[in-house]
């Protein structure tokens, strides 16, 4: 298993509310104005590496590989939702939020502490399984990597033909 090199902007639900109960306080701020609201860019990638950082001793396997763009492309010949990220992989976005911050006088939480709190929040409410005893061993991974550049050799063929 491996993650696809996406940024993603992520935002703490509780600060959204309390963002939220922020405006509603004071009716002047809100008057035509929209509030960005976001902890930061992270990518998948350094999203699983704090996850992993925090859940492996407890059994999860997180994978943090990053999958690479030549893999994904073959997998998403196979599976058209993926064709939908193919044009995100690797692309960074910016946006700034200082005024959001200033005028609503909101301090974010770390990105790290929502990672780890919102994962674990998914398994006390049982949204992730616990751990199992099945975890995919080298041979199932090499196996899978097998069959992933044959079907690409297979689709590069028949293009061809």
């Amino acid at each position: 298993p491996a993650c696809p090199n996406l940024q993603m902007s992520i935002v703490d639900v509780r600060d959204v509310a309390r963002a939220h109960i922020e405006v509603l306080l004071r009716p002047e701020m809100s008057a035509n104005k929209r509030y960005l609201l976001f902890q930061g860019q992270a990518w998948i990638p350094e999203i699983a590496q704090i996850l992993a950082k925090e859940f492996r001793s407890k059994g999860y396997n997180i994978p943090t590989m990053t999958a690479p763009y030549p893999l994904l492309w073959t997998l998403s010949l196979m599976d058209k939702e993926l064709c939908n990220i193919l044009p995100n992989i690797g692309r960074s976005t910016n946006f700034n939020i200082e005024r959001t911050c200033k005028e609503l006088c909101i301090e974010l939480r770390p990105l790290e502490q929502t990672m780890i709190e919102m994962a674990q929040a998914c398994i006390d409410d049982g949204l992730v399984k616990t751990p199992s005893a099945f975890s995919p061993s080298p041979v199932t991974l090499a196996a899978a990597a097998v069959a992933v550049s044959a079907l690409s050799i297979y689709y590069c063929r028949r293009r061809r033909a």
